[in-house]
């Protein structure tokens, strides 16, 4: 089995937290250009 270094969990750990606000933000900021697109191209 493989040797499991508490550091580099914890540099998983903290990339992961970042790639979940990433995600977060990006499908926010993908919601609010669709209601702009959709308030712009429907009068």
């Amino acid at each position: 089995m493989a040797d499991t270094n508490s550091s580099d969990l914890n540099a998983h750990k903290k990339t992961y937290a970042s790639f979940l606000k990433l995600l977060k933000w990006s499908t926010i900021a993908l919601a609010v250009l669709m209601v702009f697109l959709y308030v712009v191209i429907n009068p």
